[in-house]
């Protein structure tokens, strides 16, 4: 009986030290795309480590020119497939947008991705938003852009990330631009998804409310257990609660919402963003929910299409909303 019990002890001393190990080591950089050339390949200094990073020019600009960054969502993501001529994206959309309006863009690698050092999944949201102020200040030391009108570009996550980055530093950042970002906390848009993403499957209303009750449940363990100690990426963010951010971003924003969109819900998070602008006196807000669209602006014909029959199309209105938008005027 001692010696089973020494096994047993023995074996969860091993499988503790392999838990430890694996959550110290750093994860794996990754490559993705590299192949794709866009514009030119720049480096931007950070305290955390250099971020890499792609630099488009617009066809003409008189003087120095206003400038954005952008900033992407979740996960190991990089953006150069999407900018590839006859890809239909939000992000090639928003580029041209920009482009044709002056501005030089700057596209940032996420930590860990392409020369970008460190790496994404040991960051907090705070820390994603040092990295997009790291490239504002970045753009605003060249002599070809104007230093007062460099602003930033957020998707998805990257909504988030904006919001945060205008609130933290509002001396630097000119504008923002939001695309699909989120307004609620990182445990309702978790729970936001997953409800939409039963209620697609046909799952009965009661039993959606049992599972998601069960639901908050496990985040809000999983929450209180994070306070104390990190596992998984999920741990740096399941306590993001934007409820003081809209109060403080002071600057020009556009928000721009999918109707169909299931993973930022306009009916949920567009009231707290309007509601913490107000807070904060910011009047110069302009506010769309592009009739149609999904998360990725892409053309849907409801909240549960069939994805196989889905002919990507970029809906009109979200490059139109884009082109119409001039923060320096208003």
């Amino acid at each position: 009986m001692a010696k089973k019990k020494r096994i047993l002890l023995g074996g969860i001393i091993v499988l503790a030290a392999a838990a430890v190990i694996w959550l110290t080591l750093p994860p794996r950089p990754v490559k993705i795309d590299l192949d794709i050339q866009v514009g030119e390949e720049v480096k931007i200094p950070s305290t955390s480590g250099n971020l890499a990073g792609n630099l488009l020019r617009p066809a003409s600009a008189a003087g120095p020119a206003p400038a954005v960054v952008m900033i992407t969502g979740s996960g190991s993501y990089s953006y150069r497939k999407a900018l590839q001529p006859g890809v239909p994206t939000h992000w090639k959309s928003a580029a041209e947008a920009f482009l044709e309006k002056g501005w030089m863009v700057l596209f940032l690698e996420k930590r860990g991705v392409n020369g970008s050092e460190g790496s994404w999944k040991r960051q907090s949201f705070a820390d994603r938003a040092e990295d997009a102020i790291a490239g504002v200040r970045t753009l605003r030391g060249r002599t070809d852009v104007d230093p007062g009108r460099v602003g930033l570009c957020g998707h998805s996550q990257g909504g988030w990330i904006v919001q945060l980055a205008a609130a933290l530093d509002p001396e630097e950042v000119a504008f923002v631009v939001c695309l699909a970002g989120p307004n609620i906390s990182v445990r309702q848009q978790i729970i936001d998804d997953l409800v939409n993403e039963w209620r697609c499957r046909g799952t009965s209303e009661d039993s959606i409310l049992k599972k998601e009750k069960r639901l908050k449940m496990k985040l809000g363990f999983y929450a209180g257990l994070s306070r104390l100690v990190k596992i998984g990426y999920l741990s740096r963010i399941i306590n993001y609660d934007p409820v003081n951010i809209g109060a403080k971003v002071r600057c020009p924003i556009l928000a721009l919402y999918g109707e169909h969109d299931t993973l930022v819900i306009p009916e949920t998070n567009v009231p707290l963003l309007r509601a913490g602008l107000e807070q904060g006196g910011n009047a110069n807000v302009r506010v769309m929910i592009i009739a149609g669209a999904g998360h990725g602006f892409h053309v849907l014909p409801g909240k549960c299409p069939d994805w196989d029959k889905i002919k990507e199309t970029i809906a009109p209105e979200f490059r139109a909303a884009l082109d119409a938008w001039d923060p320096f005027s208003e």
